[in-house]
Parts: structure tokens; C-alpha cells; sequence
């Protein structure tokens, strides 16, 4: 009985091919889902001490017509600057805008939006605005509207999370129909009565 050299070999050879394509593929499959992982695991993390910062945040503002102290209010909107500094090559492009929209809804409740550019340590001289319950209000919601939009990005796939949107704090005012700009705040229309 003659030996067929010739069908071993094709054998040999497509198994091997048919092995070595499948070990690519597992592998790359593999490669995709730990990127995905990471990528996930990032995003909740950044996510997550943004939420942290902006829970700080809204907690101070409710707090802004007994807290008066200049220094108290430094650290924490300089924490929270700083955190959005730190995440914002990470945050999908329609969030991005969310550290200049949080700087005007604080600069509206309190006249301290530019504490980063104090960073000095010379804040005596810087005061706060009187306080107004209806700006104060404003910064407390819009905070926590953003905070909002950070747990759906966070909590998103890839997918969806890439897509999630806020809308920067002048837009909000208008689309919410608390202020237009431009209006003076008696022809404004508040849909609080503030």
C-alpha cells in the first residue's frame, strides 16, 4: 500500500494555516475587547471624579448664602477646574465645553469664576458677588445637569458614550427658558418666579 506523501503534506499545511489564522483572530478579538475595557474603565473613572468635583461644587452653592469665605470657595472651584483640565482629552467633544460652561454658571452666582488665574495666593482683595438666589440656582442646576450628563457618558457603551451632549450654560439658560441674552432679567422669562 503506497504512502501519499503528497495529501499528508496538503493536510499538514492547511491545518497548520487554518490554526494559525484562528490563533490571529482570537488574538486580535482578545486585543479589541481589553482596549474596550481599559477604555471603559478610563472613562468611569474620569467620570467619576468629575461628579465628585461637581457634587462639592453644588454643595457649596447651596450653601453660598452663609458661606462668604473667598479661600473655602478657591479650593474647591480650583479642584474642580483642575479636574476638568485633567479629563478633557478624554471627554467626548460634546462635553468638552463643560469647564468654560461651569466657569460662567459659578462667575454668575458669585463673581469667583476666575480663581485659577489667582492662583497667587493674593485673595484677600477678591470678594464675592452679593448673593442672588436666582443665579445661585441657576449654577445649582446647571451643575447638576452636567453632573447628569457626566453618569450617561459614564455609563454608556463606546458607542452611545461618544454621542452624549450638554448643552454649553447660555444655551441651557435659553433652551430652559430661564434667561436670553441680551434681555435685561425683568423681561426674562423664569419659569421659577425668581
Amino acid at each position: 500500500m503506497p504512502f501519499d506523501y503528497l495529501g499528508l503534506v496538503a493536510t499538514l499545511v492547511s491545518s497548520t494555516l487554518a490554526a494559525s489564522v484562528g490563533a490571529f483572530f482570537s488574538a486580535r478579538f482578545g486585543s479589541l475587547q481589553r482596549e474596550r475595557a481599559l477604555a471603559a474603565e478610563l472613562r468611569r473613572d474620569t467620570a467619576n471624579v468629575l461628579i465628585q468635583r461637581l457634587a462639592e461644587l453644588k454643595g457649596l452653592l447651596r450653601e453660598a448664602e452663609h458661606t462668604r469665605d473667598v479661600k473655602v470657595w478657591h479650593v474647591s472651584i480650583e479642584a474642580t477646574y483642575d479636574a476638568f483640565d485633567d479629563a478633557r482629552h478624554r471627554l467626548p467633544a460634546r462635553l468638552r465645553h463643560l469647564k468654560r460652561s461651569i466657569r460662567y454658571a459659578i462667575g454668575e452666582a458669585t463673581a469667583l469664576s476666575f480663581v485659577d488665574y489667582w492662583r497667587s495666593g493674593d485673595d484677600e482683595n477678591d470678594t464675592m458677588a452679593p448673593y442672588n438666589y436666582r443665579w445661585t440656582t441657576y449654577a445649582i442646576e446647571y451643575v447638576e445637569m452636567a453632573a447628569d450628563s457626566l453618569r450617561r457618558w459614564r455609563d454608556s457603551d463606546q458607542r452611545v458614550a461618544d454621542k452624549v451632549r450638554a448643552p454649553d450654560f447660555d444655551d441651557w439658560l435659553r433652551e430652559s427658558g430661564r434667561y436670553v441674552t441680551g434681555e435685561s432679567t425683568t423681561e426674562s422669562r423664569d419659569p421659577l418666579g425668581l
